[in-house]
């Protein structure tokens, strides 16, 4: 139940306090809440049921939409071809809704989710991004402006690169969860730009050819064919493992990047760990060993080396 106090509509969810400015149940409904937002200032919009677009949802230039759902889980869907279901120019924050396409029976429908332009900042807090699919970029998230996840998931996309996320701007990940995507490449993310992570999770995505994780990239090739990357993905924390490729699973380098913390694994993690573990004993028994042995001289003073003389 909603009631109306101090200009926002206060529900529970669960045991959860909901403030919304307008609750809204069809797609009139929040064209008219949007339109009629104050411009740059936080505006909150509930979704009391599913409802079904007819049109690309546009968030204009000064506009700062929050969705929420109101008494439940709801899904803002769409069966719009060729047409993202979200073009975001202002700001969005996406909390506690799925954001999908209802698929028509041919199944086909060659549009992403969420479009955010240059200049654009989408947020998702909490929610679900799913079934984008087409023959360009970025099936869940095409971003050319700002891309915080803080939580939530994307699923279950598609694309020529960038299944789940295709990155041209600036994209950070806190947490949540991006999986079950495919692509040729970047199967989860495709990065063009500058990708952060810090937590969450880009598990379980395949198949492609190069990154099935993270594929990072910049320019292809100039023109003498030296290849030149532009994307830059810092990895501080988070997992990325269980994703497969024909090439490289999880991550794929091609442009600049630095990492800390982050968990290799195509499901075999342990296999690195394994591996340094080797080379620190063999090096700690070799240096043990020179410690205790002296090699003999050569005439010129020299040493003998490991694998014979010099």
């Amino acid at each position: 139940m909603a009631i109306l106090f101090s200009s926002l509509f206060i529900s529970e969810i669960n045991g959860t306090t909901v403030a919304s400015n307008v609750i809204v149940g069809s797609e009139a409904e929040l064209l008219k809440a949007i339109e009629a937002a104050p411009d740059n200032t936080e505006y909150v919009i509930g979704l009391r049921k599913n409802i079904v677009l007819g049109n690309m949802l546009e968030i204009p230039v000064g506009k700062n939409i929050t969705l929420v759902s109101v008494g439940g889980f709801w899904t803002l869907g769409s069966t719009v071809y060729a047409c993202s279901i979200i073009s975001v120019a202002g700001v969005l924050t996406i909390d506690g809704i799925c954001v999908t396409y209802v698929w028509p029976e041919d199944g086909i429908l060659n549009a992403n989710v969420v479009y955010v332009k240059s200049g654009g900042t989408f947020i998702l807090v909490d929610g679900k991004l799913s079934k984008g699919a087409l023959d360009g970029k970025g099936g869940g998230v095409n971003n050319y402006g700002t891309f915080v996840m803080l939580g939530g998931e994307i699923s279950r996309n598609g694309a020529f690169t960038g299944g789940g996320v295709f990155n041209g701007g600036n994209f950070t990940m806190s947490g949540g969860k991006i999986s079950n995507n495919s692509a040729g490449q970047g199967n989860g993310v495709y990065n063009f730009g500058n990708f952060t992570m810090t937590g969450g999770e880009i598990v379980d995505n395949g198949s492609g050819i190069d990154g099935s994780g993270v594929y990072n990239t910049g320019n292809a090739y100039d023109t003498v064919g030296v290849y030149s990357g532009h994307g830059t993905f810092e990895w501080i924390g988070g997992v990325i493992r269980n994703n497969a490729s024909d090439g490289y699973d999880d991550v794929y380098y091609a442009g600049r990047e630095s990492q800390d913390d982050g968990l290799f694994g195509g499901g075999n993690w342990w296999v690195y760990l394994l591996s340094i573990g080797f080379v620190i004993s063999f090096v700690v028994g070799l240096l043990f060993y020179l410690s205790k042995k002296k090699l003999p001289e050569m005439a010129n003073g020299g040493l003998l080396s490991l694998c014979g003389r010099r």
